[in-house]
């Protein structure tokens, strides 16, 4: 009866341990399952509803880490619970990485596209400049031929035909479709 007794008592502890160990199990279950939530409950989440979050999940982790440890002997629990713990705040930090590398990217794509359409605004203005320069131009050339042409008029009544120069501007003219055109060719030749 005593070797009965015996496989009866390692019976017993041997479902005592595997109880605790199906208890084990069925935690670490239960945080993977809460840390799965929190973590779809982040990303769709605000800051201030993901520090909340962030709060409940680790208070809900201490406290079945305290629960453990009012179970005496479950110091692998204790460990798989800090893992967990360690891994939700790395998935927490990691986040916050990747939330700043994207602020950071958006940042550098704003700059970029700002820049890119100054510079467009630069070659615009800068067309716009020279046009408007060469438009000037224009005008002033017109303005002198006018002044020009007004001067040669004058000119030409002025001109006594049988003078020195008078006698000398008629063959000048003559290869001119008008005297008017030979008058301002000759002087703008002067000046």
């Amino acid at each position: 009866m005593d070797n009965h007794q015996s496989k009866t008592e390692k019976n017993s502890d041997l479902d005592a341990i595997l109880a605790s160990l199906e208890n084990q199990h069925k935690q670490k279950n239960l945080a993977n399952n809460n840390l799965n939530n929190y973590s779809e409950q982040m990303t769709d989440t605000s800051k201030k509803k993901k520090d909340q979050l962030i709060d409940s999940f680790l208070s809900e982790l201490n406290e079945q880490k305290s629960q453990s440890k009012n179970q005496n002997n479950k110091p692998d629990m204790d460990m798989e619970l800090d893992n967990l713990s360690q891994q939700f705040q790395q998935t927490i930090m990691e986040n916050k990485i990747q939330q700043k590398s994207t602020k950071i990217e958006n940042s550098i794509d704003n700059i970029a596209q700002q820049f890119q359409h100054k510079q467009e605004q630069h070659k615009r203005e800068q067309k716009t400049d020279n046009l408007e320069e060469i438009r000037q131009q224009e005008l002033e050339k017109q303005r002198r031929k006018k002044q020009l042409t007004r001067q040669a008029e004058i000119w030409l009544k002025n001109l006594d035909p049988y003078s020195d120069e008078g006698f000398w501007f008629e063959q000048f003219a003559s290869s001119y479709p008008s005297k008017l055109e030979a008058a301002i060719e000759y002087l703008q030749a002067l000046q």
